[in-house]
């Protein structure tokens, strides 16, 4: 859903329209942030997030969590 363009990373493109699609009103400055956070171990500049961080921050929020048994 969030990487449309099978990059294997979201960045702020992806992200900007999936909050478009939902209607979310969110600042680009927001998003960027989100990206910069997202981005644990600045492997990316802090610009794109990958599968590996999306699922911690997933993880996080208490959105998606993985059966580790």
């Amino acid at each position: 859903m969030y990487d449309d363009d099978d990059g294997e990373t979201i960045d702020y493109n992806n992200l900007k329209k999936v909050a478009d699609e939902l209607e979310e009103n969110v600042k680009p400055s927001e998003i960027k942030l989100m990206l910069k956070i997202a981005d644990r171990n600045n492997k990316y500049g802090g610009e794109e997030v990958d599968f590996e961080d999306f699922m911690h921050i997933m993880e996080q929020a208490n959105l998606f969590w993985l059966d580790q048994n």
